[in-house]
């Protein structure tokens, strides 16, 4: 595949992906943020709004703002912007891998903007 033909599918699913991300997040903290907890199969399905400042599990939230900017927005940016040179620049990498790691930075990329926004 050519490298430009790559490069704009590699962006389109970005596009798509973190459109779809902010999408739901934003649809989520207008329905569900104000609404107590929806629970269906006795409580086997649980839909409920919740905020996290930390990262997985909360790791991370009771450290200082400082340290928070530092851990979760500065390094993961700067480990995006690398993941984002590698997939755009490496011509020998597989498209399945290709796809494998664009889909790892939209995820990253909407979760950067969570924190930055």
């Amino acid at each position: 595949m050519p490298q430009f033909t790559r490069s704009c599918l590699i962006l389109l699913l970005l596009v798509l992906c973190v459109g779809c991300d902010q999408i739901s997040k934003d649809a989520a903290q207008q329905y569900l943020s104000s609404e107590p907890p929806r629970s269906w199969f006795h409580d086997t399905v649980r839909l409920e709004y919740a905020e996290n400042t930390g990262g997985f599990l909360s790791l991370g939230s009771g450290f200082s703002e400082g340290l928070r900017v530092i851990l979760f927005q500065v390094f993961p940016a700067l480990w995006l912007v690398g993941l984002a040179i590698v997939l755009f620049v490496a011509k020998q990498m597989p498209s399945l891998s290709a796809t494998a790691w664009s889909l790892v930075l939209s995820g990253g990329i909407g979760n950067l903007l969570d924190r930055v926004l």
